[in-house]
């Protein structure tokens, strides 16, 4: 249980990056799509050899500044008892993100504390787990800033973990550079390329050994609608704060934060995606896709609902891989 925990700790937070202030109050180009609720449906269909089959279910709240503000999550794993978890969210007066809490039954089973520089630059996070403790559970880290680049320092196993963000001018997120994550020298490092309107149109994931071999290369691809996405304004904070946490454990970091950027992110609609996995060690080459999602819209061009089949990341082969299974719907004020 406490795997699947921490994804839905990692998916589902809140924060500021150096070059894209938490509260911008970024406008909306039209108040027809302030949204009044957003539902996240995923299924999660593993295979034979993966084993992670699970339900997950999300049902965002939103507060005046069409930020959101209460998430309510529901969880039925491969393994263990279906949770329904509340996420709450605090605001200091400059509506930074200050504190998240997660209560399953009325009781507190996470938290998640965020500290600022006086420029309002993240500082630190510290991540507290009750419910599963052990030496991983619960973690500390720093952030420190020169210019465009921003480094997350972390000590994991009595070692020190070094990753690094560097963003353009508009707060755009270009490349994440993670060094250390087998605690042998290995590293990897992950590329964003994006239309002129800022969708992602493609992330490039490189592995190196550590005699800065490449090892593997994973290739996504994205397409979009004409039409506005109202995720990009409501949950902006949400996927700030995402890119920054401690995600060394996930099998499937696409599922988990780069598709925070692809949905959430994008000021388009997302409707297909198509990925292509090559392994240097082994002289093999995957692809699948693309994936085209069905998208519903009202008569005001604003969409309703998409859903869909997705490719879940991998490493080796399209059978450890699985499928996500995604249907979403949308609301608004008026």
């Amino acid at each position: 249980m406490k795997q699947l925990l921490f994804i839905l700790s990692l998916s589902f937070l809140v924060v500021s990056c150096e070059n894209e202030s938490l509260n911008s109050n970024e406008e909306i180009a039209n108040n027809d799509f302030v949204l009044d609720g957003y539902n996240y449906n995923k299924n999660v269909i593993g295979t034979e050899l993966s084993f992670e089959n699970h339900l997950l279910n999300l049902t965002f709240l939103f507060n005046t500044e069409n930020q959101v503000a209460l998430n309510n999550i529901q969880v039925a794993p491969f393994y263990g008892e279906e949770e329904n978890i509340v996420q709450t969210i605090v605001r200091n007066n400059d509506g930074l993100i200050t504190e998240l809490n997660s209560t399953a039954n009325g009781v507190l089973i996470r938290k998640t504390i965020v500290s600022y520089y006086p420029d309002n630059k993240i500082s630190q996070i510290e991540y507290e787990e009750f419910e599963d403790i052990n030496s991983d559970s619960n973690y500390i880290l720093n952030f420190t800033h020169d210019g465009n680049i921003t480094t997350r320092h972390d000590l994991l196993y009595d070692l020190e973990v070094i990753t690094t963000f560097t963003f353009d001018s508009n707060g755009l997120l270009l490349e994440r550079r993670l060094d250390g994550f087998d605690f042998q020298g290995a590293y990897f490092i992950r590329t964003y390329n994006y239309d002129n309107s800022g969708n992602l149109l493609n992330l490039t994931d490189r592995r190196y050994d550590v005699e800065d071999t490449l090892t593997s290369e994973l290739i996504y691809s994205f397409t979009y609608d004409s039409t506005i996405n109202p995720l990009k304004h409501a949950l902006d904070d949400d996927f700030n704060l995402s890119i920054f946490l401690r995600d060394y454990f996930s099998t499937n970091r696409f599922e988990i934060i780069d598709h925070k950027q692809v949905f959430h992110k994008s000021p388009n609609n997302v409707t297909s995606t198509a990925l292509t996995y090559t392994n240097f060690i082994y002289g093999t080459t995957v692809s699948d896709g693309p994936r085209n999602l069905t998208i519903e819209y009202d008569t005001e061009d604003r969409i309703i609902s998409r859903s869909g089949k997705l490719r879940r990341e991998f490493r080796t082969s399209l059978d450890f891989a699985g499928i996500i299974n995604l249907d979403e719907t949308f609301s608004y004020l008026d």
